[in-house]
């Protein structure tokens, strides 16, 4: 047990990173999230997400040692989805 929690400590990072940012590793910026409001305009360009989407990312991103396939897996899901949706409508 003092193994697994050794390595938990050895991974995690150094400070505080608050539940808006996304920390990928040491040497990498950490992506911070910015919450805006309905109709606010943005000053640069930006990804929006919902909180669900951003939390489901953000948990796949610092847990993940395997982001392609990840995304892959993620990529194939939708596209299923889509799919299924435009096949519904078409019947």
């Amino acid at each position: 047990m003092s193994f697994f929690l050794s390595i938990v400590i050895f991974l995690s990072p150094l400070v505080d990173i608050p539940p808006t940012a996304i920390w990928l590793g040491k040497g990498i910026e950490i992506i911070q999230g910015e919450k805006i409001k309905a109709g606010e305009k943005a000053s640069t360009t930006k990804m929006m997400l919902s909180i669900g989407d951003f939390v489901r990312l953000k948990s796949a991103m610092e847990s993940s040692t395997d982001l392609c396939s990840w995304a892959i897996t993620e990529t194939a899901n939708e596209c299923m989805k889509g799919a299924k949706r435009q096949l519904d409508i078409a019947l």
